[in-house]
């Protein structure tokens, strides 16, 4: 039996989340900017956030996670160079032994979680979080001291 790949505007059509004219505009778009399709999704607002962190984790079986509800230890935040947490909307949440849980809203980008292995040495988990819940973690526990500190240190 032959076996189609639907893809994730398809998905999310089927599922009620998205009208097929708001997906050719997600997917016009995309095209125009070359830019990720959940890229361009986010920007037309067209799904709510949270709704949409939901359905990626039902259908990715990726467990989400609600940032305003994390208390994360300094030691933790420190796992992950802060450059690289702003680059790439992650947050590091925990450590058990060699695997280190990290919220993104992004699942699809591989490269992302290989990076963060590569620089971290730890198994990286994913676990999904709203953009916006994401940044506003790192607005919390990075916030504009550690910028100024890092523009302070670029200059030395």
């Amino acid at each position: 039996m032959k076996q189609t790949t639907v893809s994730l505007g398809e998905q999310l059509v089927r599922e009620g989340l998205l009208r097929p004219e708001q997906l050719k505009q997600v997917e016009a778009e995309a095209k125009r900017t070359q830019e990720p399709f959940q890229k361009a999704l986010r920007r037309f607002r067209f799904v709510d956030e949270k709704r949409f962190v939901s359905f990626l984790s039902a259908k990715l079986g990726i467990p989400e996670v609600e940032m305003t509800h994390q208390i994360i230890r300094a030691d933790i935040l420190g796992l992950i160079p802060q450059n690289l947490v702003r680059k790439f909307s992650v947050v590091p949440l925990r450590k058990v032994g060699k695997q280190l849980t990290v919220a993104t809203s992004d699942p699809f980008n591989l490269n992302v979680l290989d990076q963060l292995r590569l620089k971290t040495g730890f198994e990286i988990r994913p676990v999904l979080a709203t953009e916006s819940e994401i940044w506003n973690a790192i607005e919390q526990y990075y916030g504009v001291k550690s910028d100024i500190r890092d523009v302070v240190q670029s200059l030395k």
